[in-house]
């Protein structure tokens, strides 16, 4: 039940400004401004966006409306809203000291009820006896407690009244106000402006004193005949501190007084702050514009019937407010937690975020929000970046009724390029690729440069050359050079950005330069031919020609001493040969009868690719009688 009161000041103020909102014209146009300022993160690709919306000239345009507020001011608006918060008096002891003309409160069926002493008995408004007045002092037949900090219901509708009055003398001055006290008789205040009778209201309010039986019938007929005379549109709110149940002909005439309010264009809003017997809260709902789905009726937690309400009744002035981001741009994870959590939609669609807010835009309320984003990881920077997309703006269910201006973000860039090695064997060409990608893009320090579809922002370009300074022309050129010994190349990289950079936000990108080396180990082969038998001597020779890749040898086998056996062996070897297929033909008489044999340096036989591993190959051929040098 506490809950629910300290939320009533609150739910009159929406109940009233939602129900008065189709009271400004459908044509209403929005102020929508929006700027950037670059965040203070280092690397200059962060920026928060700032938003402030207002309906233009609101005030101008509102036609000034009635609101009608029915209080109870019956003997339950005497209940506490809560519990008690002050002393405790236990039941059948008795107790001295207890002031004179002071209000106790016991607790029936979870009401806590005013108890006062009334010749010599401690009595309820309804007559129960809760204890005498004794020689030794005050014996209660039922524990009974001291109001402490609590409040009563008819203090909570003051006090939520009261903040009413102060939000409407501020966002509708003009509205015209009137307070009905519904218990015992009826009373109402003067009906004035909300900015030039604030003190007249309050001081009524002040004035009510709970006192007899609720009398709702009388009040809403009285608030009838209040809105018949006026020709403004009137918003009708009703608040019942308790809930017992109207039945025939009164409750007849609260439905009727009510149809008289709603035949005129008017909205009724009821609020019970306690939770009432079904009988009792279906009457209640009947007195609602739309107690069903709507919940213009409202009792577990009136805010949230009041947000229904203003989805109803906001007409054009329920808006929302739309951001779509440019596809360079992203939320991080912790911004679209805290955007949800703020209650704004966040999604993305083929690659483009969009964050929606639902806002209810009344008088001249302002409007502010902000959004962070970030430049995505592969968008390489630039100057002048438009941040937002096509259709960022204000929306009601007719379309858009306000646009965005665009703003653009100097976004921050980075040159750093990562030092490459590769192996190759002599006679290969220096890789160009890198896993896949050109190897200046390899070399360049992130994920690929992504334009999405924009155009580029700036442009990269690259040139290679040795330790020495020598010119090695671009990747593609590089690609065709066949090195003949190890050689680190040199990558100067420049991303020259397009545009100045006047009039974004954030520090302007300037042209970077990076440089990063390419160091090629190269890898020559070696050819062994090894001649087996049991005649061989050290006067023992074989002639051999070999044939290669662009290129013939000669040489001559000798004997060696065979490591493993001990016996000799004619040698010979080529060293520092490039990659390729190599015949080896004995010549002269020793080399008759000799076939030619074929011998692969580097080159995979399966495959017919290169493998640096595959530097050593051995040519082997058996002793024939007769071999002299």
């Amino acid at each position: 039940m506490g809950k629910i009161l300290r939320l009533l000041g609150t739910c009159l103020t929406a109940a009233f400004l939602l129900g008065s909102l189709p009271l400004i014209s459908q044509a209403a146009e929005v102020k929508a401004e929006r700027d950037i300022i670059q965040t203070e993160r280092q690397d200059g690709r962060e920026f928060c966006l700032r938003y402030q919306v207002r309906a233009e000239d609101a005030l101008g345009l509102r036609k000034p409306g009635r609101l009608l507020i029915v209080v109870d001011n019956s003997l339950w608006a005497a209940d506490l809203a809560e519990e008690p918060l002050g002393q405790a008096y236990e039941e059948g002891k008795p107790h001295k000291a207890i002031k004179e003309g002071e209000t106790l409160y016991m607790e029936q069926e979870g009401r806590f009820l005013p108890v006062s002493l009334r010749e010599g008995q401690w009595k309820t408004s309804g007559g129960q006896t809760a204890g005498e007045r004794t020689a030794q002092g005050d014996v209660f037949s039922c524990p009974l407690y001291t109001k402490g900090e609590a409040q009563t219901k008819g203090e909570h509708i003051r006090e939520a009244v009261q903040a009413l009055l102060e939000s409407l003398v501020q966002d509708a001055p003009d509205t015209e106000i009137g307070i009905l006290r519904a218990g015992g008789r009826v009373d109402v205040s003067s009906v004035v402006a909300a900015g030039e009778g604030k003190e007249v209201l309050k001081a009524f309010l002040e004035e009510q004193k709970p006192q007899g039986q609720q009398n709702f019938p009388a009040a809403l007929t009285l608030a009838a005949d209040l809105a018949e005379e006026s020709s403004l549109p009137v918003c009708l709110v009703i608040l019942a501190a308790g809930t017992e149940p109207l039945s025939g002909e009164k409750a007849l005439l609260c439905q009727s007084q009510v149809q008289r309010i709603r035949e005129l264009g008017g909205r009724s809003f009821v609020g019970v702050l306690e939770d009432p017997e079904k009988e009792g809260e279906a009457f209640w709902q009947s007195l609602a514009s739309a107690p069903g789905e709507e919940h213009c009726f409202f009792q577990a937690d009136p805010a949230l019937c009041l947000e229904a309400a203003g989805k109803y009744t906001a007409g054009a002035f329920q808006v929302e407010i739309r951001e779509r981001l440019d596809p360079r741009f992203t939320l991080s994870l912790s911004e679209q937690g805290r955007l949800e959590k703020a209650g704004a939609q966040v999604q993305q669609a083929e690659g483009v975020w969009q964050v929606s807010w639902p806002v209810e835009l009344y008088g001249d309320k302002l409007w502010e929000g902000e959004l962070t984003v970030e430049a995505r990881a592969d968008f390489p920077g630039g100057n002048g970046v438009p941040v937002g997309a096509e259709g960022a703006g204000v929306y009601t269910q007719g379309g858009q009724i306000g646009e965005f201006p665009p703003v653009k973000a100097n976004v921050g860039a980075s040159l750093v390029l990562e030092n490459r090695q590769a192996e190759i064997f002599l006679g290969e060409t220096v890789p160009s690729l890198w896993k896949g990608e050109k190897i200046h893009q390899a070399m360049m320090k992130g994920p690929a440069p992504n334009w999405y579809g924009k155009g580029r922002t700036g442009a990269f370009s690259f040139q290679w050359e040795t330790e020495a300074g020598a010119a090695a022309g671009t990747s593609e050129e590089l690609g065709r050079t066949k090195p003949q010994a190890d050689t680190v190349y040199r990558l100067r990289a420049i991303f020259t950005p397009k545009g100045s950079g006047a009039g974004a936000a954030g520090k302007p990108v300037e042209r970077l330069e990076a440089e990063g080396t390419y160091a090629v180990s190269v890898k020559p082969g070696t050819l062994r031919v090894r001649v087996f038998g049991d005649n061989i001597t050290q006067e023992s020779r074989l002639v051999l020609a070999v044939s290669g890749p662009g290129q013939s040898y000669a040489l001559t086998a000798c004997p060696e001493a065979d490591p493993q056996s001990g016996k000799l062996v004619l040698e010979a070897e080529l060293k520092n040969l490039p990659y390729g297929k190599y015949t080896v033909t004995p010549l002269g008489a020793a080399g008759k009868g000799f076939a030619p044999q074929e011998c692969l340096l580097g080159v995979c036989r399966e495959n017919d690719t290169v493998d640096t591993a595959r530097r050593f190959g051995v040519v082997r051929f058996a002793y024939q009688a007769g071999l002299a040098g």
